[in-house]
């Protein structure tokens, strides 16, 4: 299933770049859902190459996801930086029970992973 959703992920983003000549937006919803450990940092790639046009947006929804995702995702922006690149909905939506009763452990889990460095 993975490869079929970059698949289309991909056509989306040719898409942006031939009939957007390079400027529009991308919306993705969940794209960490399916990914392996080594396939996480590659789609991280993909999302930060996509983006790193400064016409081109892209949107992530996804959950606190270890492995590369979102540390190769954010890898052209300094550490201290990163959180202003994120809307971060343990802090804004309606906390569930989980949240209730583990917020600490889920604020440092996005710290954490928010900290760490592409290659890790």
């Amino acid at each position: 299933l993975s490869q079929r959703e970059y698949l289309d992920i991909i056509f989306r983003m040719i898409l942006v770049d031939v009939l957007g000549n390079g400027e529009g937006s991308l919306v993705v919803d969940g794209p960490e859902g399916s990914l392996d450990a080594v396939f996480a940092g590659r789609a991280g790639d993909l999302f930060a190459r996509f983006s790193s046009n400064a016409q081109t947006n892209v949107l992530l929804a996804c959950n606190i996801v270890e492995g590369g995702f979102i540390p190769h995702t954010l890898a052209a922006y300094p550490k201290d930086a990163r959180s202003g690149r994120i809307v971060n909905l343990l802090e804004q939506a309606t906390p569930t029970q989980a949240l209730r009763t583990l917020r600490p452990l889920y604020l440092e889990k996005v710290e954490e992973i928010l900290a760490r460095d592409s290659d890790a």
